[in-house]
């Protein structure tokens, strides 16, 4: 591997990860977003530890597309490698988050249903994304049963059907582990960093699917499309804003 790509790539993510480092505007302006009106001190603190033990992963998310740019065959970032190691990225986050979270939940939130991943992500999204999925593993499965047709349109189709598999585990886990985040004691943050982190899931998966999976040809390049197109739609915050706000900033 060359020496002078992972140091630029590695420096490249610390530079970004100091220019990006969540402060209390960023945490009040996330919660925004996502539908909290008036955030409260609170809140913004709970969205900042957040952003923080994402944002945390952006060296190691670098350093792992490193691998797609030193390969002797691929001279460039693949965006196949880059929707990976967010998707590896988040499902990191989510578990240190909840392994640096236990034993502090709150006493009243024993008696809170937790939410499911249908409550957090629409059906639409779950829909879309199982089209993205079934898609390439159907056809990688007629093409090893020896569909010409299909060994045509997917020359690799084992590594297609283990891609998508995989692809799907990691996607659902992280959704699954959004809503199972240990409660902070301030019911609106937690909502809606939970419906953030299991959408924000779901969408790599859609896009996970589309990109790396998808046939060759012009087929491939649609699916790949479609499935960036269902990324950016689904982890996109709700189109309704809620009022504006003052700033944690502004004078009163």
């Amino acid at each position: 591997m060359n020496i002078g790509v992972v140091l630029t790539m590695g420096i490249t993510g610390i530079v970004l990860l100091a220019l990006l480092w969540p402060d209390r505007t960023r945490g009040f302006r996330l919660l925004e977003r996502w539908r909290v009106i008036h955030p409260t001190e609170a809140e913004v603190t709970v969205a900042v530890t957040y952003l923080k033990r994402r944002r945390i992963w952006y060296p190691l998310l670098f350093l792992g597309v490193t691998w797609s740019v030193s390969s002797p065959e691929s001279g460039s970032v693949k965006l196949s490698s880059l929707l990976a190691t967010l998707l590896l990225g988040g499902l990191l986050a989510e578990l240190w988050g909840q392994w640096a979270s236990r034993g502090r939940a709150s006493a009243e939130s024993s008696a809170v249903r937790a939410p499911r991943v249908g409550d957090l992500v629409s059906r639409w999204s779950i829909c879309a994304v199982a089209v993205l999925s079934v898609w390439p593993a159907g056809l990688a499965a007629l093409a090893l049963t020896g569909v010409g047709w299909a060994r045509r349109m997917q020359p690799d189709p084992g590594t297609v059907l283990v891609g998508v598999v995989v692809v799907n585990a990691v996607g659902w886990a992280l959704a699954w582990l959004s809503t199972r985040q240990t409660s902070t004691g301030q019911p609106r943050a937690d909502q809606a960093l939970a419906r953030r982190g299991a959408r924000v899931a779901a969408g790599l998966t859609a896009a996970m699917s589309g990109v790396a999976c998808s046939p060759t040809g012009f087929g491939g390049g649609v699916t790949a499309l479609i499935g960036l197109v269902c990324w950016l739609t689904i982890a996109t915050p709700p189109s309704r804003r809620p009022p504006k706000t003052r700033s944690l900033n502004d004078k009163k």
